[in-house]
């Protein structure tokens, strides 16, 4: 697949009527983590520092229809391929996207790009949102029908693709019975956006899938209200899901809530979230409700240079029987950008 994305790209580059117009930009990123968590265990701590992610993105146009992006990834030493796709422009309110790229899902989720997050790590919610849906970085491969109307105050997206293309050896002529055979089922994710004055968006997503070996079905939905208008900043997003297997439905929800103030080139934010891993029941380690509120700190050095500081508050609620636990952890980050 990923060798197929390639050809097409460099075809569609020859094709091209208006190929003299071709553009190529380069981006990337580096970040270097120092964690500490107080952590209920016979150490009573844990102590981390590694260079966490280095992303290098490329991205261009050729012609005024064409457009393409590359994205590879070195995150905690795995070297990985994350996006790559092709998109076709008819016109502003109708385009076409096939390839590896963020699925149109939760807003927080869609953000992949990780020079511009509020805080170190996502919300708990939205992590666990991209656990369910087995999808790697919010990322699936897939065809997406996209577009933008009213002037792009509206923007819409739906895809379709495979729960499990990541992991799959496609069949060809040397193996036409691959190793791996779970290439089973589809999934779909669709969302609306709105942004009716510069500052203000808003919108809601809902997605499905279905595993045909096993049997599973997911779906997950969700909805967002972000108020950007400097130097203020506010969001909230409500994210939602049941995964059934033929043992029964397991629903999960939760919720967060930042807030932010900029201060010349220091920002002050606070995050509150929950996440509800199982209705009526409790995880593994007996916590029926996870709430988190976390303080950060960014601050611009330079157009390039961003540190990050950023302490968890983590509050679980706990079922009876099981005793509480400390999770705090404090976080530092340092990024360079280019």
């Amino acid at each position: 697949m990923r060798r197929w994305m390639v050809l097409v790209i460099m075809m569609g580059f020859l094709v091209s009527p208006g190929r003299a117009e071709a553009e190529i930009n380069l981006r990337g990123l580096a970040q270097a983590w120092l964690s500490y968590a107080d952590v209920t265990n016979e150490f009573g701590y844990e102590l981390g520092f590694n260079v966490q992610r280095v992303r290098i993105n490329p991205y261009g146009r050729f012609g005024s229809r064409w457009e393409w992006g590359v994205e590879a990834g070195w995150d905690e030493g795995n070297a990985r391929l994350l996006d790559a796709w092709l998109r076709y422009r008819l016109n502003d309110s109708l385009a076409l996207r096939i390839g590896q790229f963020a699925v149109p899902g939760a807003r927080s989720g869609g953000l992949t790009w990780s020079g511009d997050l509020d805080f170190v790590e996502r919300a708990a919610v939205t992590s666990k949102w991209g656990d369910y849906n087995r999808l790697l970085d919010f990322r699936a491969m897939g065809v997406q029908v996209e577009g933008r109307m009213m002037n792009d105050r509206v923007h819409y997206a739906f895809m379709l693709a495979n729960p499990r293309t990541l992991q799959v050896f496609s069949p060809s002529i040397k193996d036409p019975f691959p190793f791996n055979t779970t290439n089973y089922g589809f999934c779909a994710w669709g969302n609306l956006r709105v942004t009716p004055v510069d500052g203000l968006d808003f919108g809601a997503f809902y997605g499905y899938a279905a595993e045909d070996d096993t049997g599973a079905k997911r779906s997950s939905y969700g909805a967002h209200l972000y108020f950007l208008f400097a130097p203020w900043k506010a969001k909230l997003e409500y994210i939602a899901g049941e995964n059934e297997f033929s043992s029964g439905t397991t629903p999960y929800d939760g919720v967060y809530a930042v807030l932010g103030y900029e201060l010349g080139r220091i920002e002050l934010l606070v995050r509150y979230g929950f996440y509800t891993p199982i209705e009526d029941s409790v995880s593994k380690d007996g916590v029926k409700k996870f709430n988190n509120t976390t303080l950060g700190m960014n601050y611009k050095a330079n157009e390039n240079v961003r540190f990050q500081v950023n302490y968890v508050i983590r509050d679980e609620i706990m079922a009876q029987g099981f005793r509480a636990y400390s999770n705090n952890i404090f976080y530092l980050c340092c990024q360079y950008t280019f």
